[in-house]
């Protein structure tokens, strides 16, 4: 019988590569279905569930094994190699089901971005052959599932586990975005150049955001869950932005750097140039600002003898939104006593390369600066970075002949002119600073001023 099964898987296999015309039953995915009926038929689905007294949300299932951990442990399974004594239990998503026949299923099963295959049949399984089909039949993609059953590789070699029991732990009741067939079992636990898949995504590379199944950007981002769901390069996104900040944390500890929180809320909007959000403090009747900057905080620490603070939290600041600015970010702000500017170049340039390299295995990452929808561009982290000054290089690039006293009202006009003149956009409040900032990084034909801005200090 387990010869049969893998002949059925084989043809299965041969079914996805359009050799062999695949078998559509009843039991199939529905795709043909209106969204809004699936969703109906999905609820009809749990109230028949539980007229048969089958809880469609059971309280529990005992996990043994992650997907990731299985896929690593029994990868050395030769192709048509069974342990047919071992017992695994596994979950995770449904992402497409394949129907051989009334007795033998087929699902690709995903799980911390790793897939496995999983191959039901009657033959092998505890459920008595009557209710096999009625037990898969409720199965839909999207579904969350329970599997116990053994490891193996079919004889065309994909690892398998062979279900005795599939569970159904969590229905999804709305209808997914169509699948792209592939997987990330390749970079599993990798991070280097050397070790990337054929359709993932590491850092230092360049997306590939046409391996994407859900591309429309406004719904990806305001529906971050079904992003994660069905884009499975995208978890690799988020878990790069942990390490980069476990990194930082991890750089200033062992430099004796105590990490601090400091208020969220403050009586006074200080610390930077920003227009803050307001709140009220009912017990206190008393209005608060969001902060938009721990800097006060961690310098009063610094005086109080704290010579070495940082801290990794949120600001928030009430103004724009585009493309590389958001109303509520992250930042890591240190102070460092006995330093000065040249220090922190140095502590910088350490930071970042050594930071680029264990993520990436180099210094030079793909960046997509013009959107990911262009080429993206090498960026080179190796210390150390190009140094100039900025008046100086404004003045030789642009020719502006900016005032030299920063704090007076002359130089934030001329400034405030430049940006008017060049139609340079500027949102309020206009300080110097940000004036400056907003020249120095824009030239009159709106193009980089000061290119390749990670490798130089402007000083």
């Amino acid at each position: 019988m387990e010869q049969l099964m893998e002949q059925e898987g084989d043809n299965m296999d041969l079914a996805g590569d359009g050799i062999l015309p695949q078998q559509h039953g009843p039991a199939g995915d529905g795709e043909e279905t209106d969204p809004t009926q699936y969703y109906e038929n999905r609820l009809k689905m749990l109230d028949s569930l539980r007229s048969a007294g089958v809880e469609p949300y059971p309280h529990k299932f005992e996990v043994a094994i992650s997907i990731p951990d299985y896929v690593a442990k029994y990868s050395s399974l030769g192709a048509g190699e069974h342990l047919l004594t071992v017992t695994e239990s596994l979950a995770g998503r449904v992402m497409s089901k394949r129907v051989s026949s009334s007795k033998l299923f087929f699902y690709d099963l995903y799980g911390d971005g790793v897939k496995v295959q999983v191959m039901a049949g009657a033959s092998c399984s505890e459920v008595a052959e009557t209710e096999f089909y009625k037990c898969h039949s409720v199965v839909k993609r999207g579904d969350i599932v329970g599997i116990i059953g053994y490891p193996g590789r079919i004889s065309r070699g994909e690892l398998s586990i062979f279900a005795r029991n599939l569970i159904l732990l969590s229905p999804c009741l709305h209808m997914l975005p169509n699948q792209i067939t592939g997987s990330c079992t390749a970079v599993a636990g990798k991070t280097t150049r050397a070790k990337v898949g054929a359709d993932c995504w590491v850092p230092g590379i360049g997306r590939n955001t046409e391996a994407y199944v859900l591309k429309d950007q406004e719904t990806r981002y305001r529906q971050r869950y079904l992003d994660l769901m069905v884009n499975h390069q995208v978890r690799h996104i988020f878990r790069t932005r942990s390490r980069v900040i476990s990194f930082i944390r991890r750089f200033l500890d062992e430099r004796n750097f105590l990490e601090v929180e400091t208020p969220m809320m403050n009586l006074i909007s200080g610390g930077a140039s920003a227009k803050p959000f307001v709140t009220h403090h009912n017990e206190l009747n008393m209005d608060l600002y969001m902060r938009i900057a721990p800097e006060l905080y961690l310098k009063q620490l610094v005086v109080g003898g704290l010579d070495r603070v940082y801290e990794i939290g949120k600001q928030f600041r009430n103004e724009g939104i585009d493309l590389t600015h958001n109303p509520e970010f992250t930042t890591c702000e240190f102070y460092m006593a006995y330093t000065d500017y040249n220090d922190l170049m140095e502590l910088t340039e350490t930071i970042l390369s050594s930071m680029v390299m264990e993520l990436t295995g180099s210094t030079k990452i793909k960046y997509h600066a013009n959107g990911a929808d262009n080429p993206p561009i090498e960026i080179d982290f190796t210390p150390p970075y190009r140094r100039i000054d900025m008046m100086q290089e404004l003045k030789s690039i642009a020719g502006l002949d900016i005032p030299l006293d920063l704090s007076s009202d002359e130089a934030n006009k001329y400034l405030a002119a430049t940006c008017e003149k060049y139609g340079i956009k500027c949102s309020p409040p206009q300080t110097t600073a940000r004036l400056l900032d907003k020249v120095s990084f824009m030239s009159p034909g709106h193009q980089p001023l000061l290119e390749l801005l990670v490798k130089t200090w402007l000083v």
